[in-house]
């Protein structure tokens, strides 16, 4: 956009003018040759406001300044008054422009002539096609003067600043009043309807100084201005927010007002352009001489007019369309490009017009954010300027139409840039590994909703960013270049020095619209011209650097090479270096085998080579080793000796790289042999190197190599040149200055491969990975050091052997070949359990005995711990025994090998059934190697089981103790108990375990009952040893006593029993405990009970006597009807039915004599052979209706479950 006149690319923008205030630095001298034309003079006597106060407001009005801010539609004018403005501060005087021109001067004839009164001459602007004075005189369209005129001369706005002294009083306000008239008659004689506002300063506010308001008054009335639109009074502010609020409201009252001077612009020309008839100048034109204005060209004139005028309103949709509707009077059949030969300079100016009215077109669309129209708007014009060139120019093959699209690409760019669209800045994205957000460049806008509903947008009417322009106008200025070298000898001839037929033919030839003639742009020196270059480096550098910001760093990488290949074809080698070096030590186009950039090596070699850089030139040789292609003519000689053509400063060459800066041309693997070993023992290890066969380099002789693997002591493998070179070599590494070192041959020829094998001793227990392999070369003129770290292309794929000189591939069982894993040297202590049983019993002391035995080659000193997992539910208790004492740690005393230990564990089994696991941790150190730790872990588990099934019956008893009565009270002080209650608990355990046991005792223990009663075990007869095989039965009986510690309770009574049995197993004296829980029993004690005792006699009246109890414990008499029914096995004496009325808290006893007919089935039973008899007593509540159940409560009398109760007769007493 440079080459184009500023006023033509200029964003119109309402010219203020600050009158009063100090004159400002935009001044740039554009405007003198209009002031010195008799325009309209605008000036103020009164002083001009320098007060600080006064440069304070002046740089707030200056902040509405709108030239440098972005052509987007952030600047549209709206209730917030954000419209723009184009603000000049003048000082006191300023100069208009001129309306009209000059009347025409007349001959001496001409002016004797009598002219009738009725006739005058119609004056036009100075800048009207009308006007002999014009530069457009005849047939111009418009100049770039006439937009100045309005952007810069004549302003839609004019504000004087006046101080209002009060020391001065009536004399300040005469010459304000003064000023202001003359200013306004200036602006009213000027013919322009530029409007006037007034700003008055004072020293005091109103409130302070209530004489100001009559001054103010006094001042409004005499000039006429309006008080809301015309004059604005500011007293003093103390912040910078209340200074920028005035400003802003000033505007926000005079916006409308700037806004209707441009309309009444656009009717005026509207009303032009709509007049039937072409404008005629009064001066008629020569014969011969220019044609006036075509109807077509004073049509695209007025519609430039009311683009311009509609841009300075902001309304950049009315603007386009008037824009695009000049271009097409311009294209017309009948506009200027049609009728004007191409060799007339009205030709190359409307040229000139039409890329300025085609850069508005694109700059209004853009300004709308309709990209994909702006993109398509450019590249119609270029179509259409292509054909026209080629129809009525001198064709599109020329270095000027080159120019011309370079121009017009980077006249994009710029739109581009100034636009600072939002759609093509970064936007934020969601990442899809972590879910965060991330910045991501966009690098073309998306289509607005016209071309977003096509199918598929074509890429090419996307808007990409400003770095795609610069690259096409890159590209168009290269092949200006290449056009350049190609103009013939005798058109690069000064014109002095060519013929006059030779000077028209290049007329003829050469279009240079904006672009030097073909001597200035090609000089017959045979050099380019400087600027091509020039123009191509800064084209190229911005269009890198703009795709690169955009995330195309692939594209920019791409232009700057193009750049290196100009720079290398104009041998401007230092340069070459510059613009290569970044991209040479960018190391993502080799990670990526891009192999375009095959090229920067031998560019960068050749501009080094020239330049004498040996540092670029020892790297790019290096690295072009392992490419056949990326080496010139005369490059197979020894590496070694590759800048000995160079001078090199400083002495020896340094280079030390890594494989993420250079290719490596030797191909390095290793390998471990295998992926674990213990500490102390040989791993095998195995490194490869190997230069490629394409390679046309002579022998590479590598220095050493040396090789870092985890923490493990540095290793160098240097090169003996004595060895002779084998293709497998078995190096032997032997310690100095803290480094592993080995020799070897590392001589090396273009599709040969060097394996060299050596041995590796651990000493400590980690993973050890390799780290770095580095490779280096040194020779009199340089040290190369070359470090390889990416362990994934280091990794070997097989092991390599030698078999009679040829080389078998083994394959690896690991996959990273390039780990080891070092594990703790094995321990050779072994722990063993001699006497562990399959399982153990809950609450059992068992000892286990365990043998440690050395397998050791060396006497070994140590200890062995226990350890077992542990809960609060399952507690498990393990210590061993020595000495006769029990401790946590067992030492091991001097061990000798091959010889045994046995330790006893004792260990506490908890009492509940579970698997436990028990660890056992030897920690010894060997004699030679005391610190060596070693550790041998044994682990068991051990199962400890219930030992015992139980089932568990209640029944009751009776208890001879008398009563406590009911009509007998005890002392005050006394509380009498409650009455006893006799149980019989019965207990059946089935024995699970595997082997016979010995059962010593057996008791029941109360494990809790409430605090209102008491519990007494009653122990039914002694027990011996009872030896018990597996699945064995044991049965025992105990009888419980319970007793309400108040008469008053009528509570039931619940007792938790534990059945607590101490046995041994047999042949082993430790006797260990059981407990076996009895479920909860809950007994009632207010509920009246039946109970049958039954006894045998020797009498001959009766053979059983039967005693029934009935018992009340409840606080009520109680009446029972008893039944005693007949039976066939006996007859009985005694009541067969009678009523029976029991008190509270008594009970009686009803006799039965029995007298059994004859014998039954005889079992064996109790004490002997006999049968039972099934009595039947019916017991029922009178009142409650209620039958009760006749429990069994003596020797010999049982329940049966379907007969009832039973009793036990011998055979003995049955009569005969």
């Amino acid at each position: 956009m440079e080459d184009y006149p500023p006023s033509y690319t200029k964003h119109n923008l309402p010219l203020v003018l600050l009158l009063g205030l100090s004159p400002d630095s935009l001044d740039d001298g554009s405007s003198t040759a209009q002031r010195q034309e008799s325009g309209t003079r605008l000036h103020i006597q009164s002083p001009q406001c320098d007060s600080e106060r006064a440069r304070h407001l002046a740089q707030h009005f200056l902040a509405l300044d709108g030239t440098q801010a972005a052509w987007n539609a952030t600047a549209l004018p709206g209730p917030a008054a954000t419209m723009k403005y184009r603000m000049r501060s003048v000082g006191r005087t300023w100069t208009l422009a001129p309306r009209k021109a000059a009347p025409p001067p007349q001959s001496p004839d001409e002016a004797n002539q009598q002219i009738s009164p009725s006739k005058h001459m119609e004056l036009h602007s100075t800048l009207s096609p009308l006007s002999p004075g014009s530069p457009l005189y005849p047939d111009g369209i418009i100049t770039p003067m006439w937009l100045a005129k309005h952007q810069d001369h004549v302003p839609c706005l004019v504000i004087a600043f006046f101080e209002m002294s009060k020391s001065e009083g009536s004399s300040v306000d005469d010459t304000i009043i003064s000023d202001i008239n003359a200013v306004r008659a200036a602006l009213l004689r000027s013919g322009c309807k530029t409007k006037f506002a007034a700003v008055l300063l004072s020293e005091k506010s109103i409130v302070r100084a209530p004489e100001i308001e009559d001054r103010l008054t006094s001042i409004r009335r005499t000039t006429s201005l309006d008080s809301k639109t015309g004059l604005f009074f500011q007293p003093p502010m103390s912040s910078a927010a209340e200074v920028s609020t005035f400003v802003h409201g000033i505007f926000n009252t005079l916006q409308p007002v700037s806004v209707e001077y441009y309309r009444d612009l656009t009717k005026h020309a509207r009303r032009k352009k709509a007049r039937s008839s072409v404008p005629v100048s009064n001066v008629a034109t020569s014969k011969g001489g220019p044609q006036a204005l075509s109807s077509i060209s004073w049509n695209a004139r007025y519609e430039v007019k009311l683009g311009v005028f509609a841009e300075f309103r902001s309304e950049m949709d009315v603007a386009e369309r008037h824009y695009s509707q000049a271009i097409e009077d311009l294209f017309n059949v009948e506009g200027p490009f049609e009728t004007t030969p191409s060799w007339s300079p009205r030709f190359d100016e409307a040229r000139l017009l039409s890329d300025a009215i085609a850069l508005r077109v694109v700059r209004c669309q853009l300004w709308n954010s309709l990209t994909s129209g702006a993109v398509q708007s450019w590249s119609n014009y270029r179509v259409r300027m292509q054909d026209l060139i080629d129809r009525r120019g001198k064709g599109s093959q020329t270095y000027s139409w080159a120019a011309w699209e370079s121009r017009w690409a980077k006249t994009m760019s710029k739109l581009v840039q100034r636009a600072d669209l939002p759609a093509l800045k970064q936007s934020m994205k969601q990442s899809i590994e972590d879910s965060s957000e991330i910045i991501v460049p966009l690098t073309y806008a998306p289509p607005e909703r016209t071309y977003a509903s096509m199918d598929r947008t074509p890429p090419f009417l996307m808007l990409h960013h400003a770095g795609y322009w610069l690259r096409l106008a890159t590209s168009a200025t290269r092949l200006r270049w290449q056009r350049a070298l190609k103009i013939p000898e005798e058109d690069r001839l000064p014109p002095g020095q060519s013929p006059a037929s030779a000077l028209v033919g290049r007329s003829n030839t050469y279009d240079c619209y904006l672009v030097p003639e073909p001597d200035e742009e090609y000089v017959l020196s045979g050099e380019a011209h400087a600027g091509h270059i020039s123009s191509l480096s800064e084209l190229s550098r911005a269009s890198a650097q703009e795709l690169a910001a955009h995330g195309q760093a692939r594209l920019a990488a791409e232009v700057m090479l193009a750049l290196a290949r100009d720079l290398s074809c104009a041998e401007r080698y230092a340069e070459v270096l510059e613009v290569l070096s970044p991209l040479y030590n960018v190391s993502y186009w080799r990670q990526d085998h891009w192999l375009l950039f095959g090229e920067v090596i031998p560019l960068l070699k050749q501009a080094a080579q020239a330049v004498g850089d040996s540092e670029i030139v020892l790297a790019t040789t290096w690295e072009s080793l392992n490419d056949p292609t990326r080496l010139t003519p005369g490059s197979q000689a020894d590496f070694t000796h590759c800048i000995d053509e160079v001078g090199v400063r400083g002495g020896i060459t340094v280079a030390d790289y890594t494989d993420q800066q250079r290719d490596c041309p030797i191909a390095v693997s290793f390998a471990f042999a295998e992926s674990e070993t213990f500490v102390g023992d040989s791993m095998s290890c195995q490194i490869t190197i190997s230069l490629p066969s394409s390679a046309r380099a002579a022998t590479v002789t590598l220095s050493n190599i040396s090789l870092r693997i985890g923490s493990h002591r540095p290793i160098d493998l240097v090169h003996t040149a004595d060895d002779a070179a084998f293709s497998i070599t078995a190096v032997t590494l032997q310690e100095r200055d803290g480094n592993l070192l080995g020799n070897c041959n590392l001589e090396l020829r273009p599709g040969q491969a060097s394996t060299m094998n050596f041995t590796l001793v651990f000493r400590e227990a980690r993973e050890y990975r390799l780290k770095e392999i580095a490779l280096s070369i040194k020779t009199d003129r340089f040290q190369l050091k070359h470090a390889l770290n990416d362990i994934e292309h280091l990794q070997a794929k097989y092991w390599l052997h030698d078999d009679d000189g040829n080389r078998i591939r083994r394959g690896l069982n690991h996959h990273e070949t390039t780990v080891v894993t070092v594990l703790p040297k094995p321990p050779k202590l072994r722990i063993a359990v001699v006497d562990l049983r399959s399982q153990y019993y809950v609450g059992e002391q068992c000892t286990l005995t365990i043998r440690v035995t050395n397998d050791e080659a060396q006497m070994v000193t140590g200890s062995i711990r226990q350890t077992h997992d542990e809960s609060e539910d399952t507690m498990l208790s393990t210590r061993w025994e020595t000495g006769g004492s029990q401790v946590d740690l067992c030492p091991l005393q001097e061990l000798h090998p091959d010889d045994s230990v046995l330790l006893k564990l004792d260990v506490h089994a908890p009492l509940d059934a579970a698997t436990h696991t028990i660890t056992l941790d030897a920690d010894y150190t060997l004699a030679g190697e005391p610190f060596a730790a070693l550790k041998r872990t044994f682990t068991l588990e051990i199962v400890f089981a219930t030992m015992f099934a139980a089932k568990f019956t209640l029944s009751p008893s009776l208890h001879a103790d008398p009563w406590p009565s009911y009509f007998t009270s005890p002392s005050a002080q006394e509380s009498p108990e409650g009455v006893p209650h006799l149980w019989r608990v019965g207990s059946k355990l089935r024995s699970l375990a595997d082997s016979p046991i010995l059962i010593e005792s057996a008791k029941v223990i109360v494990d809790h009952i409430a605090d209102d009663a008491s519990c007494q075990i009653i122990a039914m007869d002694g027990l011996g040893q009872v030896t018990l095989s597996p699945q064995g039965v044991f049965e025992r009986a105990f009888q419980l006593l319970t007793r309400k510690t108040s008469l008053d309770d009528r509570g039931p009574t619940a007792v938790e029993l534990s059945l607590e049995l101490t046995w041994r197993r047999q042949g082993n004296d430790t006797i260990s405990s059981a407990l076996v829980p009895i479920p909860r029993l809950t007994l009632s004690t207010s509920e009246p009970r039946a109970l049958c005792v039954g006894a045998v006699t020797g009498d001959t009246d009766a053979n059983v006597v039967l005693q029934y109890h009935l018992e009340n414990p409840s606080s009520h008499f109680l009446t029972f009807a008893i039944t005693l029914e007949a039976n066939d096995d006996f007859a009985f004496s005694g009541p067969k039915h009678r009523a029976l009325s029991l008190a509270p808290l008594s009970r009686h006893r009803i006799e039965y004599h029995l007298l059994v007919h004859g014998a039954g089935d005889v079992v064996k039973g109790l004490g002997g052979p006999g049968h039972w008899i099934y009595p039947s007593l019916q017991v029922v509540d009178s009142y409650y209706q209620k039958t009760l159940r006749v429990q069994s409560a003596g020797q010999g009398v049982k329940l049966d479950a379907q007969k009832g109760l039973a009793v036990w007769v011998p055979a003995r007493t049955e009569k005969r």
